[in-house]
C-alpha cells in the first residue's frame, strides 16, 4: 500500500504530528501549512484546538481544500474546519497546533487507532486548548485584540459580547445562515451543538487552560474555578443546563470517579461514528492505581488496559463488549434491566444487551428500578384482599389472614456462593455475543402470564396453580410476546450482596442445535401467594422463601444422611446390648446389611430378615475386640470385664440401671462367669455383685450372649432406622448409585456431581417449598446458562 501524499511515513506508537500554520497577509490567501512529526517526550510547545466537523449547521461535507507541505498536497476537509484554521492562522509568527482531522491520518486505521489511544496525553501535554465555536459565535478580529475575561463572568452578565460581527469579518461569515449575535449566558453556550459532541468532553476535561472565542471576548477557564465562581451564582445547577459535564473542565482524569456517573454525564453526547461514544472517552475513564479505592463500594473502577480505540471492530463487537465488562468485571448486573429483549430490532442485537442506539440508554444504564419490596408487598395483598381481573377470569377477594405472600431471601447455598456465583466464569461468546453465566433455576412458568394491576411504570402478572399464585414484576408488558406454546423458565441472578434479579427466560435452539435461552424480561421481584391460617390480629409481613434451600443438592442430602449416621440415633436399649456403638457409623457394615435385606423384602413382601447367622456376624464385626466379639449359631457373645470403668461399658456393666430405667425392650440377653461351668441366666443382679462371689481384688470376666434375631428385628423397628433407610433410597433413586458408590457417597461425600444437582423437595423442613415442589416444576439447580 502506497503512502497518501499529504502523510509520506506512518507515525510510531510515541509520536505525533503538529501543524506549522504560517502567517497570511489576507484572510482570503488559501491555506498552507506543514507537517511535521515529534515525539511525546520532546517536543516544542503547542495548542491544540476543539471544534466540531460539522459545525454548528451539521455540514459533513468534505468540500474545502487545505494544501499540505511543499509541494501544496491537497487535502479536502469540512467547512468548518476550514473556518477554524481560518480563525487560527496568526497575523505574525507561525503557530504551532495540533488538529485531529489533519493531523492524523484518518485513512490509516491502524494509525487511527495509535493516535486516539494518546490523545489523552496530547491534550493533557498542550500550552492550552483553543475552542473554536464556528464563524457564527468566534470572529476573528484583525484590527484589534479580542478582550479577556474568566469563562463564569458570561453567565453573571459582568460581560458582554459584541452582538455583531465588524467590518472586516463580514466577509468571512457571509455563507453562513444562522444568526450572528453570540449567546449572552453560558447556559445559552451550553446549548450549542459543539457541546453536544462527545469528542470535545475528553478535550476539555484534560487541558490545563481553555480559551473560547465569543464574540469579540476570549472566555477563559482553568483548574476548577468556573465550577467554583459558578457555583456562587444564584439560582445555577449544573443538571438544569444541556452539558453538565462541563462542570469538570481542566480537572482531568480524575474528577469523574465512576464510570457510571461518566456514562450517565455524557448520555447526551453526540458522535458521527457511534463506537466514539466510548472510544471518546478512553482518555477520562477512571482507572486503577495504587492510590484508587478499587474495592470501594459503588465504585466501578477501570484499569488501563480494559480498553483500547480499535476502529476494525464493528460497533456490536464494542458495545458487547463494553457491556460485558460493565456486568461481568464491574458486577453491574443492573443493566440487564435495560435490555432489548422487547425491541422490535431485538433480531440486530443479543436479548441481554441494552439498545446502544438510543439515547436514553446511556441515561439509565446503571440504574436500578425505583421500586421497594414493600411497595409491591402491599400493592399485592390490596389486591388480593379486593379482588382483581387475571385475563377474563375475576379473581373474588381473599381474607387477610387466609394467605401469605413470600419472597426468596439469602443468603444461598455456601458452595453456590463459593464455586458458582452467577459472574464467575461468566464470558461472552466472540461469535455470537451469547452470555453465558451462572444462574440458578426457580421454576417453570406454565401457560400464559396475565397482567393483573399496575403500580408506577411496572405491571404486575400473574401466573394461577392449584393452590398458590406466582406474582411477577416487570417493566415490560412481557404478556404480549409470550405464547402458551413457549416454554418459559424463571431464574435467579444472586448478586453478591445477596439481592437477586429474577431472569425470565425462553427456552430456544440455535441455528447449531445447541440449547439456550433468550431473555424475554428481567424482573425485580417475584412473590409467591400459598395459602394459610393466621391469626387475625398477626402484622402482615413479607414471608421468607430461603434460597439455600431452592438451591438443596443432592450432595447435602448425602451429608445430612452422614450426619445422622453420626448423631446418637440407636436406642439406649440397643446400646445397653452392644458396647461401644454409639452411632449407626460404627455399626455400618450391619446398617449396610439390613438396609439391602430391607430392600429385597421390599420386593419380595416379606416382613422379616430370614438369614441371623449372616447378620450376625456383621454386627459382631463393628464390636471392639476388647469384647471378645464372636458368633455362636445365631447368637453374639462378648465378654465383660467387671473391672472397666469406661463410660461405653456402662449399660453392660450396670444391667440392672437399664432394667430399671428402660421400657421391657431390651434384648433378653443372658450371662455366665466366663471360664465357669455354670450355664446361662438372667442377668438379675448387676455384673458388679457378681464380684462377691470372687475374692476381694480379683477380676472377673462375664460372658453375655445376644439372639441375632431380637436385635435385628430391635433395629429395623426403631423410627431412627427407618428414617435413614427412607433417605437412602431417595438419594439411590436420585443418583442412580448402588452399592459400593452409594455407601462411598453416605459416608464421604466424595462425589462433587452431585454438589450441584438440587433437590429442593428432598428438604422436608419447608412446607412452601414442598408446595412449590409439587405443584409447580421447580428445580433450583444451578448452571452455566446461555443467553443469546
Amino acid at each position: 500500500m502506497e503512502p497518501d501524499p499529504p502523510y509520506p511515513s506512518a507515525l510510531g506508537a510515541d509520536e505525533f504530528r503538529l501543524i506549522c500554520l504560517e502567517a497570511a497577509s489576507s484572510s482570503d490567501d488559501p491555506i498552507h501549512l506543514m507537517l511535521e512529526v515529534y515525539s511525546l517526550e520532546s517536543c516544542p510547545e503547542y495548542e491544540t484546538v476543539s471544534y466540531t466537523w460539522t459545525g454548528e449547521n451539521g455540514d459533513s461535507r468534505l468540500c474545502k481544500p487545505i494544501y499540505i507541505g511543499k509541494y501544496w498536497d491537497v487535502l479536502l476537509q469540512t467547512n468548518n474546519c476550514w473556518e477554524m484554521l481560518r480563525f487560527m492562522r496568526p497575523r505574525r509568527w507561525p503557530r504551532l497546533i495540533w488538529v485531529d482531522a489533519i493531523c492524523i491520518n484518518q485513512s490509516n486505521i491502524l494509525e487511527r487507532n495509535m493516535q486516539v489511544a494518546i490523545m489523552a496525553k496530547i491534550y493533557s501535554a498542550c500550552s492550552r486548548v483553543v475552542v473554536y465555536l464556528g464563524p457564527q459565535i468566534a470572529w476573528p478580529l484583525h484590527d484589534r485584540h479580542p478582550r479577556r475575561r474568566r469563562l463564569h463572568e458570561l453567565e453573571s452578565g459582568t460581560v458582554k459580547p459584541d452582538s455583531a460581527p465588524s467590518q472586516q469579518t463580514s466577509r468571512s461569515i457571509q455563507d453562513v445562515r444562522q444568526p450572528s449575535s453570540p449567546p449572552q449566558k453560558l447556559s445559552e453556550l451550553l446549548k450549542l451543538r459543539y457541546f453536544s459532541r462527545i469528542w470535545v468532553i475528553q478535550e476539555l476535561l484534560l487541558a490545563r487552560s481553555i480559551v473560547i472565542r465569543v464574540g469579540d471576548v476570549d472566555f477563559w477557564a482553568d483548574v476548577g474555578m468556573t465550577s467554583h465562581f459558578l457555583s456562587k451564582l444564584p439560582n445555577w445547577n449544573w443538571g438544569a443546563t444541556s452539558a453538565a459535564w462541563v462542570q469538570h473542565i481542566s480537572k482531568g482524569r480524575g474528577s469523574v470517579t465512576d464510570l457510571k456517573e461518566l456514562l450517565s454525564l455524557t448520555s447526551l453526547s453526540q458522535a458521527t461514528d457511534p463506537r466514539d461514544r466510548i472510544f471518546a472517552l478512553l482518555g477520562i475513564m477512571p482507572v486503577s492505581s495504587p492510590a484508587a479505592p478499587e474495592n470501594k463500594q459503588n465504585l466501578t473502577i477501570l484499569s488501563r488496559a480494559d480498553f483500547q480505540a480499535d476502529y476494525s471492530l464493528s460497533c456490536q463487537h464494542v458495545f458487547i463488549g463494553l457491556f460485558a465488562y460493565c456486568l461481568i468485571n464491574l458486577k453491574q448486573s443492573n443493566i440487564l434491566y435495560h435490555a432489548t429483549c422487547l425491541s422490535s430490532d431485538r433480531r440486530h442485537f443479543p436479548s441481554w444487551t441494552p439498545d446502544w442506539t438510543a439515547k436514553f440508554t446511556w441515561r439509565i444504564l446503571f440504574h436500578a428500578p425505583n421500586l421497594t419490596i414493600d411497595n409491591v408487598f402491599h400493592e399485592l395483598r390490596r389486591l388480593v384482599t379486593e379482588g382483581y381481573w387475571c385475563g377474563e377470569v375475576f379473581h373474588p377477594p381473599v381474607d387477610g389472614h387466609l394467605f401469605e405472600l413470600y419472597s426468596l431471601y439469602g443468603p444461598g447455598n455456601p458452595d453456590i456462593v463459593r464455586q458458582r456465583r452467577w459472574d464467575k466464569d461468566a464470558y461472552i461468546d466472540a461469535a455470537s455475543g451469547s452470555l453465558n453465566v451462572y444462574l440458578t433455576q426457580y421454576m417453570y412458568l406454565m401457560g400464559k402470564l396475565e397482567i393483573v394491576g399496575k403500580l408506577k411504570k411496572f405491571y404486575i402478572f400473574a401466573a394461577r396453580y392449584e393452590t398458590i399464585t406466582v406474582f411477577l414484576v416487570s417493566e415490560h408488558r412481557i404478556d404480549t410476546i409470550l405464547s402458551e406454546d413457549d416454554q418459559i423458565e424463571l431464574f435467579v441472578l444472586n448478586n453478591n450482596d445477596d439481592t437477586f434479579t429474577y431472569l425470565l427466560l425462553r427456552y430456544e435452539l440455535t441455528e447449531d442445535g445447541e440449547e439456550a435461552y433468550s431473555l424475554v424480561s428481567a424482573c425485580p421481584y417475584v412473590f409467591v401467594q400459598f395459602p394459610a391460617d393466621r391469626n387475625k390480629n398477626e402484622v402482615p409481613e413479607v414471608r421468607p422463601l430461603f434460597l439455600h434451600e431452592l438451591q438443596y443438592s443432592l450432595h447435602d442430602f448425602a451429608m445430612r444422611i452422614e450426619s445422622k449416621l453420626e448423631s446418637y440415633l440407636f436406642p439406649w436399649n440397643m446400646r445397653a446390648a452392644f458396647p461401644g456403638l454409639l452411632t449407626f457409623r460404627d455399626a455400618m457394615p450391619a446398617v449396610r446389611f439390613l438396609y439391602e435385606q430391607h430392600g429385597e423384602l421390599q420386593k419380595t413382601g416379606d416382613a422379616k430378615v430370614n438369614n441371623e447367622v449372616a447378620f450376625a456376624c456383621n454386627f459382631s464385626s463393628c464390636i471392639d475386640e476388647v469384647y471378645s466379639p464372636r458368633v455362636e449359631g445365631d447368637s453374639i457373645i462378648i465378654t465383660v470385664s467387671t473391672a472397666w470403668k469406661n463410660t461405653r461399658d456402662v449399660y453392660i456393666t450396670q444391667a440392672g440401671w437399664v432394667r430399671r430405667h428402660l421400657s421391657s425392650e431390651v434384648p433378653s440377653w443372658r450371662i455366665r462367669v466366663h471360664g465357669s461351668e455354670d450355664g446361662w441366666r438372667a442377668p438379675v443382679l448387676s455384673p458388679f455383685k457378681y464380684r462377691k462371689l470372687f475374692k476381694s481384688g480379683q477380676e472377673s470376666f462375664f460372658d453375655v450372649q445376644f439372639k441375632a434375631r431380637e436385635v435385628q428385628n430391635l433395629i429395623l423397628t426403631s423410627p431412627d432406622t427407618v428414617e435413614i433407610f427412607r433417605d437412602i433410597d431417595e438419594l439411590s433413586f436420585h443418583t442412580g448409585e448402588t452399592d459400593d458408590s452409594l455407601w462411598e457417597l453416605i459416608t464421604s461425600g466424595a462425589s462433587e456431581k452431585y454438589q450441584f444437582q438440587a433437590c429442593p423437595h428432598l428438604k422436608f423442613r419447608s412446607r412452601e417449598m414442598r408446595t412449590l415442589c409439587e405443584e409447580i416444576n421447580v428445580d433450583g439447580g444451578t448452571f452455566m446458562v446461555t443467553i443469546i
